[in-house]
């Protein structure tokens, strides 16, 4: 898998992340030593406590996290850890495109289109028994280790990560009336493909619903059923997701940015990013920096990687 290596100044101290670029599945077994800064990424990283506590930070506030904690952090999200107390975490990486791909392609199964439609989050309260970790850490270390050519070593990768999925999930809020897994219904399917292919185009409801070959009326009631959110605000959701991307592993302009996405007011979109990541775009861009390539400096880690 090709990687990147994440930077981000906090605090005097520069922090180096090894984080999976675009595609692919990835995990890693962390301890975190120091405080973590608030860094961001342009791929999904679902976070597992093995053992220890800390204050997880993030836009939406700080919450103590211990053991059998689970954690969903979505692309262009920023998140942190402080007063680390011999924690020790499981991150499990899940590319751009994976999600846009093989993990689409595969929405038909429950659990799959809970965590590509964005059906899951945080818990509210931690629950009182997390994932059996030691049911799943043999497809953790599966996952961790290095991608090969081999015919199969993917499917094997997605077949562990699916193991995983199937005991994290309970840990997780799932939204809607009725808290059960469900297949995505074919229209909100179809209708969500149609957004990701195309952001840029000056999307309507009638137009949308339209394509997909119900009425207006239908597709919302569907979207808001399984998702918790309307077409055009899961569409908002998926924008600012790209604008985060574009702003950490890109130099355009924020007005280009804005254009890219679909969104010709930079102004509009600067308030809705805000309103979304607790930072203008400016802010998102210089405090959690750029992705850069390089290699890591062995004096300037807050974790350790196991």
């Amino acid at each position: 898998m090709t990687c990147l290596y994440r930077r981000a100044i906090y605090r005097g101290v520069d922090v180096v992340r090894l984080a999976p670029r675009g595609t692919g599945i990835a995990a890693e077994l962390v301890a975190v030593r120091a405080e973590q800064p608030p860094h961001s990424h342009a791929f999904m990283e679902l976070v597992l406590v093995k053992q220890g506590s800390a204050l997880h930070v993030t836009h939406k506030g700080t919450s103590r996290i211990t053991a059998g904690a689970v954690r969903i952090v979505r692309p262009g999200q920023w998140h942190a850890y402080e007063e680390p107390d011999d924690l020790l975490v499981w991150n499990v990486y899940l590319g751009a495109k994976t999600l846009a791909g093989e993990l689409t392609a595969l929405r038909a199964d429950p659990l799959v289109a809970s965590l590509v439609t964005g059906r899951l989050s945080d818990p509210p309260t931690e629950p009182r028994s997390g994932p059996e970790l030691a049911l799943i850490e043999p497809h953790l270390w599966a996952i961790a280790k290095p991608p090969n050519e081999e015919v199969g070593d993917a499917l094997a990768r997605l077949g562990h990560l699916l193991v995983v999925l199937g005991h994290i999930v309970p840990s997780l809020l799932v939204l809607g009336p009725e808290p059960q897994l469900r297949p995505v219904h074919p229209a909100v399917g179809a209708a969500t493909d149609l957004l990701h292919a195309h952001p840029e185009a000056r999307w309507t409801l009638r137009d949308l619903a339209r394509r997909v070959h119900t009425s207006e009326h239908y597709l919302c009631r569907c979207f808001t059923r399984e998702l918790g959110i309307s077409p055009l605000r899961y569409l908002d959701r998926h924008r600012l997701e790209l604008v985060a991307q574009l702003l950490l592993e890109s130099d355009l302009s924020i007005m280009s940015i804005s254009e890219h996405v679909g969104i010709p007011d930079p102004n509009y979109m600067a308030r809705r990013f805000r309103a979304a990541h607790g930072l203008t775009p400016s802010q998102y861009r210089s405090t959690l920096g750029k992705v850069t390539h390089g290699r890591p400096s062995p004096n300037a880690k807050t974790h350790d990687k196991l």
